[in-house]
């Protein structure tokens, strides 16, 4: 069994040409991640990482651009 993991994209002619490329027989689509999700990877992200202490992941994971 191979599976491969395509992340979201919003060009069709790029999933169009994956799709025929590889010959994808399954698609499963997984629901956007929640607001409490999406701190949750923020935060995992940034572990370790030099960020500015004004970041709030709190506020950057609720923004709505989060949503999209």
């Amino acid at each position: 069994m191979l599976m491969s993991l395509v992340r979201a994209t919003n060009r069709p002619e790029v999933w169009t040409l994956l799709h025929t490329a590889w010959h994808f027989r399954n698609q499963n689509v997984s629901p956007l991640p929640s607001p409490k999700q999406h701190i949750s990877f923020l935060k995992a992200l940034a572990m370790e990482k030099p960020v500015d202490a004004i970041m709030d992941s709190n506020t950057i994971g609720r923004m709505d651009a989060c949503e999209i």
